[in-house]
């Protein structure tokens, strides 16, 4: 019993999760395992994240703690309120928390701790979302907004995209046939399936003749979107 408001997480056939600022490890039939009592408090307390190693990576309101699976403390860093922390297969440590009077900093940590790279952000929206895509790059994320960022230095990713993917941005139908709506709250373009340009249509609703247009493949793109589309006979 008690407070845990950001969830549980699973891993070394363990459920781990924190009890009004205590962090308790139970097996999956609910017995308690071990504990390690004051870690911080659940106000902004995001969920573990667990090494490929085994260790646990546990955030509190003014630490980021590294235990064993046994519970003992391997380490502790000194920090502000944390937004969120995970790890990747070479035991790496990347943690987003609040530094200060809007800014946030993002910082990577190696096994034991020890700080390989940071950066800061003042921004006035925090990136409380964070993961790894499949090229092992990390994913910051909004409601609004997403960030790529490599793993080695910290610095923006050849993946980056500056926004998500525009809520205003309709095709229809697809697969289509003699006509064609188009709605974007950016510019868009319209390339055959070899690249070629077909039109440039500005911001807007559009409502496209297409009975002229050859049957096959044509791909759409917005400032932060790309979509096939189909034309029938």
């Amino acid at each position: 019993s008690g407070e845990t408001k950001n969830g549980v997480t699973l891993g070394n056939n363990s459920i781990y999760y924190i009890d009004n600022g205590n962090f308790i490890c139970r097996d999956f039939s609910g017995n308690e395992k071990w504990r390690y009592d004051g870690v911080g408090n659940n106000y902004n307390q995001a969920i573990c994240a667990i090494q490929a190693n085994g260790d646990i990576i546990v955030p509190g309101s003014q630490w980021l703690w590294g235990l064993t699976t046994e519970g003992s403390v391997k380490f502790r860093i000194t920090m502000a309120n944390f937004y969120s922390v995970i790890t990747d297969k070479n035991n790496n440590i990347f943690a987003y928390f609040h530094g200060g009077y809007n800014v946030h900093d993002f910082a990577c940590y190696n096994s034991q701790g020890d700080t390989l790279w940071t950066k800061s952000f003042t921004d006035h929206m925090p990136y409380s979302e964070m993961c790894l895509n499949v090229n092992g790059d990390i994913i910051l994320g909004n409601f609004s907004r997403i960030h790529c960022y490599s793993t080695n230095t910290g610095f923006s990713s050849s993946n980056s995209s500056s926004c998500l993917p525009d809520k205003h941005f309709s095709v229809s139908p697809n697969p289509f046939a003699s006509h064609l709506s188009i709605s974007s709250s950016s510019s868009v373009s319209i390339y055959s399936l070899t690249g070629q340009l077909i039109m440039k249509l500005d911001k807007g609703k559009h409502s496209l003749d297409t009975s002229s247009w050859r049957e096959g493949v044509y791909i759409i793109k917005s400032s932060s979107e790309t979509r096939r589309i189909i034309k029938l006979k």
